[in-house]
């Protein structure tokens, strides 16, 4: 980026934002923090058209749960779908056995402890992604995209600063903690909150 003080291996926040989306990563990425610069490590591909992108994260979900890699018990037609007409990555590891910090290795790309999110213990701000990260909505809202999440966020449930529409989501649906009833819910909508209304609380984020 013009006018950048960075050096060219650690380029500055904005750079990096500016960069990452732009780029098919046809291998991995990482990055970590010196001197208070974000170092980027890109292989790719400029992309000739930005694609529509939907993630979706299943929490705690073995991966004998899926129709298509057991023998019978759970039948899962769709997801299996997707394995048949899509890339199936069979040995991907979640960056930790707990929740918050696994949803922030995501988020971020980063190793959960260098991210601040340690533990999902929320009361003691153990869940929170550190306001110097990037997560992935901050880099696809830079690059122009609109970004929303949906469901669950357990990474800031208690403290405004890292609610996910200051952590790059312009659309927020969903509750920040750890947990929520699927029946006697309430919910969030960018600030608003929800009540139940006798709907199941799947049927309402679907």
């Amino acid at each position: 980026r013009e006018g950048c003080r960075a050096s060219q291996n650690s380029p500055c926040r904005e750079c990096w934002l500016y960069a990452a989306p732009e780029l098919i990563l046809r291998n991995s990425f990482r990055f970590d923090k010196r001197a208070g610069y974000h170092s980027l490590y890109l292989l790719g591909v400029i992309m000739a058209k930005r694609p529509n992108i939907i993630l979706i994260v299943a929490d705690d979900m073995g991966y004998g749960d899926f129709g298509i890699f057991n023998d019978g018990p759970v039948q899962t037609p769709h997801l299996d779908a997707l394995v048949h007409d899509g890339v199936c990555l069979s040995q991907h590891y979640a960056g930790s056995p707990v929740c918050s910090p696994s949803r922030a290795a995501l988020l971020t790309g980063r190793y959960p402890h260098r991210t601040g999110a340690l533990t999902p213990q929320e009361v003691r701000g153990r869940d929170r992604i550190a306001l110097d990260e990037v997560t992935i909505g901050d880099t696809f809202k830079h690059a122009g995209y609109a970004t929303g999440l949906i469901d669950k966020w357990h990474n800031g449930a208690l403290d405004n600063r890292y609610h996910p529409n200051a952590r790059g989501f312009d659309e927020f649906v969903g509750f920040r903690g750890g947990w929520m009833d699927y029946f006697n819910w309430w919910i969030e909508r960018n600030g608003r909150r929800e009540t139940a209304d006798g709907r199941y609380l799947t049927d309402v984020f679907t």
